[in-house]
């Protein structure tokens, strides 16, 4: 059996950047590996950084790919960065495939994982848009469904009643 050495290239240089990421020296990754294609990822507009470019990039990919815990990891550090650095369009840009994956892991029943990760997303855009924000309409909807889907109706209830006061 032929393996494409691209492929196994690329895939060897993701697993070394998710565990420099994971261990703290992330920093150190994107000094040498700066890739054109993840510059693209985020607008160049919204001004994100390079390390949150990179974060969500390999977010992304790992998601298309399935690998729901990884891309986890990454679009949350991609988030952070994006919150740490005040930029509300990077954040809004990258809550894109964070609510994709929050529906990926709805579909695979873990919907713990989707309640934390939609819990995340609400905190983060609460901070740039306010608790009253109708923008938040869409993340509270999403909580509310994973609360339900777990049983959790009481809570669930709470989310619908601010949902309706927006």
């Amino acid at each position: 059996m032929l393996i494409n050495r691209s492929i196994a290239k690329s895939t060897v240089r993701t697993a070394i950047l998710a565990a420099l990421a994971i261990s703290g020296l992330a920093t150190d990754a994107f000094a040498y590996d700066v890739d054109a294609r993840s510059r693209e990822t985020i607008p160049k507009e919204m001004h994100a950084s390079p390390k949150c470019q990179q974060y969500y990039y390999y977010g992304k990919k790992e998601k298309d790919a399935g690998h729901l815990a990884n891309a986890e990891k990454y679009l949350m550090a991609a988030l952070k960065d994006a919150s740490a650095s005040r930029n509300e369009q990077a954040s809004d840009w990258i809550c894109v495939p964070m609510t994709e994956l929050q529906n990926r892991y709805a579909s695979a029943k873990k919907y713990d994982r989707s309640e934390a990760l939609m819990k995340y997303v609400l905190q983060v855009q609460e901070g740039f848009k306010g608790q009253k924000s109708p923008k938040l309409a869409p993340y509270l909807q999403m909580l509310s469904v994973a609360l339900k889907q777990q049983g959790k109706t009481a809570e669930a209830q709470k989310i619908d009643e601010r949902l309706s006061s927006l």
